[in-house]
Order: C-alpha cells, then structure tokens, then sequence
C-alpha cells in the first residue's frame, strides 16, 4: 500500500465529515507513524517471502535473516541522516518527517528482537558453512 499525496490528499479531503470522524488524518506526526509502518511492514513482507517453509535446513534461514538485519542497520544509519529512499511512503511525508530518532530506536529494537529469536543460529554459523 502507498500513501502517496493524492491518494492522502483523497482520504482527507475525500468524503465531508472525514476529518471529524479520523481526526488523526488531519495530524502530520500521525501520518508520519503510519506511512513509516506501511513501509517498514513493506520491508518485513519481502524476508518473510524470501524465508523457506518447513522441512528446511537451518542455514537456508539464516541467510535471509542476517540479511534482513544487515538491512535494518542501513536503514537505521539512513534515517538518522534524514535519508528516506528506502521508504518511500514516508518519503512522501518529507515536509512532516521529524520523528527519525523514533524511528531509528523502532528499527533498532526490531533487530534486537530478531537476534534474540534467531540467537542460536549466530552460535553455529561456522556449521551452516559446512552445509553449504
């Protein structure tokens, strides 16, 4: 889903009696949250794709996974330098954009969570070598 400026612009101003009923449509910081979730839920989209099914060897999910982190570092280190490409959604909101270090720590703290759910497979990656 993108939430472009028309598209924005259509659901605020679209139907009378809109901004009475979602007045969080009218907040820019509101916005701002939720066109950064819509493209970080982007981003969690594409690993869970790229992630095998069952009945897999765990080195082949660990590729996807340490990439994904590897990404979420990028994306953090952009952020903190006001640096949107890989949100586009966001990017659209360039004139509200002022939440980066709420967004940073967001990231930072989805990563934290993924290297504690995927903690043991950094302990046998010089196996996973080996399967390769």
């Amino acid at each position: 889903m993108c939430l472009g400026p028309e598209k924005r612009n259509s659901i605020v101003f679209g139907e009378e009696g809109k901004d009475t009923e979602y007045p969080q449509l009218r907040e820019s910081k509101w916005l701002s949250e939720l066109a950064f979730a819509i493209d970080l839920f982007k981003h969690m989209k594409e690993i869970k794709t790229k992630l095998p099914g069952n009945d897999i060897f765990a080195h082949a999910t660990y590729s996807p996974v340490k990439e994904f982190q590897c990404e979420l570092k990028l994306f953090s280190r952009n952020l903190s330098l006001n640096i949107t490409t890989h949100f586009p959604t966001l990017e659209t909101m360039a004139a509200q954009f002022t939440l980066t270090e709420k967004y940073t720590n967001m990231i930072t703290s989805l990563d934290k969570e993924i290297t504690l759910h995927f903690g043991g497979f950094q302990k046998l990656y010089a196996e996973f070598d080996i399967l390769s």
